[in-house]
């Protein structure tokens, strides 16, 4: 993930590639998010409100809104500039590329790990033998069901994935979290996660 200091230090100029489709996506990313994510966006990049909302009302956005955005929803920032049609998923190595192309230099000083603390689960008892023994069984087709997944993914995928560290899961799952709020998709699959990690 890029710093805040990193961000911040970004020129102010329009680098939308497509002032249409620009401000169609951020409008489209920007209006469901709840107040707490969006302030978390405006403080990644030390921005005001208003950045944001010229951004989706004339086309114009700025590498520093752009990626702000783009890190706390996890989006490709290439979607948001009208350059690509696919949503994607933020990255370093896509930051990165994103950034060298619009000329700027980004060394291993300006990317970090930022730390979430882990949400705490409350188990709730269940009462009735018979609801218990329907859990039961869904538990155990998750857990069948998680098992033949695991048998699909090659031994690259597998190792990119035990490559991830305890921070880098954590961001995922935000940006999961954060996007399901408006996508039926993500909304599924953060469901599903949720599930396998309470088996």
């Amino acid at each position: 993930m890029l710093k805040p200091e990193f961000i911040r230090s970004l020129k102010k100029n329009n680098i939308s590639a497509n002032p249409e489709k620009t401000m169609e996506r951020i409008r489209s990313v920007w209006q469901p998010l709840k107040r707490p994510v969006r302030e978390e966006i405006l403080s990644l990049a030390a921005m005001k409100k208003v950045s944001v909302e010229r951004a989706y009302k004339t086309g114009g956005a700025s590498a520093k809104v752009i990626l702000s955005i783009a890190q706390v929803l996890g989006i490709d920032p290439h979607y948001l500039t009208g350059e690509s049609d696919k949503q994607g998923t933020f990255s370093n190595e896509i930051a990165i590329k994103f950034l060298t192309s619009l000329g700027y230099g980004i060394g291993k000083s300006d990317i970090g790990r930022r730390r979430r603390a882990k949400p705490e689960i409350e188990s709730a008892n269940a009462t009735d033998s018979e609801e218990e023994s329907t859990e039961a069984a869904k538990t155990l087709d998750l857990r069948t069901i998680s098992m033949e997944l695991s048998k699909l993914l090659s031994n690259d995928v597998k190792n990119k994935l035990n490559d991830l560290t305890d921070d880098d899961i954590i961001l995922l799952l935000k940006s999961l979290s954060v996007q399901a709020g408006f996508n039926e998709d993500k909304r599924n699959r953060l469901v599903l996660i949720k599930c396998m990690l309470l088996l």
